[in-house]
């Protein structure tokens, strides 16, 4: 039976047998980017906190942040596509320290590329100690968090942390939201982003 965490201390759990860590992390929007690219504050954060220079990171999401911050990281930047993933049947050295991908998807894909097929292809890739991150559409509703961690966690890697990414200015004590993204009969505008991030166990590495 798995021994409850304390209620009290500083973090916060999403619930889970067992818990899970929950981060809240302030990852603001570019100011030139599109509402539903990833920030470039949230791609540097993925890289620092999921891998260690040299190491290389797998980029299923395709944006030029996520490039970036794996240059500026130092880390080796591999391009990859959701298909590629979903075909990937076998792999003879998985080294990866980190998967970055998007579910659902930004662009369309084919049928057979479900979300079991995805995190399958991307656990195959990670080396002992790395990690998946899945950044959850936010238009796709909570249901998606579920689907996602039942499909990561049915491939034999564990469920490690939940980020909550602010990607809204938060000017004083309040969030300065995009009220222009609220489409009825919705009465609040996104603030912020889920990142869920899975870990292949073998290897000790903390949270960040």
């Amino acid at each position: 039976m798995t021994t409850p965490l304390p209620l009290g201390g500083d973090f916060d759990v999403t619930a889970g047998d067992p818990p899970v860590p929950l981060a809240t992390w302030r990852t603001p929007r570019d100011p030139a980017a599109g509402p539903h690219q990833v920030p470039a504050a949230l791609a540097a954060r993925l890289c620092a906190a999921y891998s260690r220079p040299g190491e290389p990171i797998v980029d299923a999401i395709g944006e030029p942040a996520v490039a970036a911050a794996a240059a500026a990281y130092g880390r080796h930047h591999i391009p990859a596509t959701i298909y590629d993933l979903a075909h990937l049947l076998a792999v003879a050295q998985p080294i990866t320290a980190l998967v970055l991908l998007r579910w659902p998807p930004a662009n369309p894909t084919p049928a057979t590329a479900t979300v079991d097929r995805v995190t399958s292809g991307a656990a195959l890739l990670l080396r002992p100690g790395g990690c998946l991150a899945v950044l959850a559409d936010p238009q796709a509703g909570p249901a998606n968090l579920a689907t996602i961690i039942g499909a990561a966690t049915a491939t034999g890697v564990r469920y490690l942390q939940h980020v909550i990414a602010i990607d809204a200015d938060i000017i004083g004590d309040h969030l300065q939201t995009d009220t222009a993204e609220v489409v009825a009969p919705a009465r609040h505008a996104r603030a912020h982003r889920d990142v869920l991030v899975f870990v292949r166990d073998g290897d000790s590495r903390g949270m960040r």
